[in-house]
């Protein structure tokens, strides 16, 4: 289901770990999306544009909580470089469960089989952003509010 910017705006807002700025530069002219910055992560890391357009939702747990996942656009060629992760409390309210970092950007997520699942390009000395060399994938889930990492494996490059 997706989520409304307003209400992911909203839902941004009142996550206390974050912070929101003025946008830096603006994000393809929409002043209704936010930048936002991860508190504590330093100046140069875990923040971007929130964009509902590319929130992933799915469910997770036996009562089939919601769960969203945030990407944070850097604006620029890298893509994302965070990803921001909420979880459904047993009230329906959705709370921040984490985030995953990815130095080297064009990070991926999708949620499939009670299972979030980041892909994050692995780029070898001469690689370029289009072409990484092989891919690390690995796997989270939400226990008890929390993201918890449960599995990874580097995966070459198909072809």
């Amino acid at each position: 289901m997706p989520i409304p910017q307003d209400a992911l705006n909203h839902l941004l807002r009142t996550t206390s770990e974050l912070r929101q700025r003025a946008s830096p530069s603006g994000y393809g002219g929409a002043k209704n999306i936010p930048f936002v910055k991860v508190r504590g992560s330093g100046e140069n890391s875990s923040g971007g544009f929130a964009d509902a357009r590319y929130v992933v939702s799915g469910a997770m747990g036996s009562d089939s909580r919601r769960i969203l996942a945030v990407p944070l656009m850097s604006g620029g060629s890298g893509g994302d470089f965070t990803v921001l992760l909420y979880a459904a409390d047993e009230n329906g309210r959705l709370r921040y469960a984490g985030r995953v970092d990815w130095g080297g950007g064009h990070i991926g997520v999708t949620i499939s089989f009670a299972t979030i699942v980041v892909t994050e390009p692995i780029y070898a000395a001469n690689d370029a952003n289009c072409c990484p060399s092989a891919y690390l994938v690995e796997l989270y889930q939400i226990r008890k509010g929390k993201l918890v990492r449960v599995g990874s494996a580097n995966v070459p490059k198909p072809g």
